[in-house]
């Protein structure tokens, strides 16, 4: 993507991808009835740009890889890697409203993004957090199970349950850390790859 479009306007923004959903993306109604937007591209570097303009725009996408058998003419068939981009929920709503595009999609009752109020906290200090104001019953430690173990990820909803009741006047760092990791303002996604950079050298 040009560096020109990424430091351009908002509205320059919205009218470079409506240009660029109007030729690959589409809409999509799934047998649940949920409606999703997805655009599919082969350079990997331009999908991860688009989902931070659109995440600069408030809307929240995902983005997975798909390896496609690709086939030209009579040559022999080869695997391809290529990238999809998708926004469900009433991101798709925000989309059709913030960006110009011809795929259209009639506003309606949408089904949340069930991955938008996922918190990757650990299981330790959900833990330390569940066992800090004494004994637990053992139908809680069952519900529990599997957030404390890590298999699965608690909303934030059901992480603020934890320190509702607790004593808010007393220091505690893994309390600060579940209400700094459950802020509405953060979306958590998996990281696909660190890249280190050399250290920067001043010259005074």
């Amino acid at each position: 993507m040009p560096r020109a479009v990424l430091e351009a306007s908002r509205d320059a923004i919205t009218q470079y991808l409506a240009g660029l959903f109007d030729t690959d993306g589409h809409i999509q109604q799934r047998r649940s009835g949920q409606v999703t937007f997805e655009i599919t591209l082969k350079s990997a570097e331009l999908i991860r740009q688009v989902q931070v303009l659109l995440l600069n725009l408030g809307i929240v996408s995902r983005r997975v890889a798909r390896r496609i058998s690709y086939r030209y003419k009579e040559r022999p068939a080869e695997m391809r890697t290529y990238w999809r981009l998708s926004v469900s929920g009433e991101d798709v709503d925000r989309l059709m409203e913030i960006i110009p595009t011809r795929k259209a999609a009639a506003p309606q009752q949408r089904m949340c993004n069930t991955n938008r109020d996922i918190v990757p906290l650990p299981g330790r200090i959900i833990r330390d957090l569940f066992t800090l104001f004494g004994k637990r019953m053992r139908r809680e430690w069952w519900a529990w199970k599997r957030e404390i173990g890590g298999t699965r990820r608690p909303t934030r909803a059901r992480l603020l349950e934890l320190i509702a009741d607790q004593d808010t006047d007393t220091p505690m760092w893994q309390r600060d850390a579940l209400r700094e990791a459950c802020r509405p303002c953060y979306f958590w996604d998996k990281v696909v790859a660190v890249t280190l950079l050399p250290p920067l050298r001043c010259t005074i």
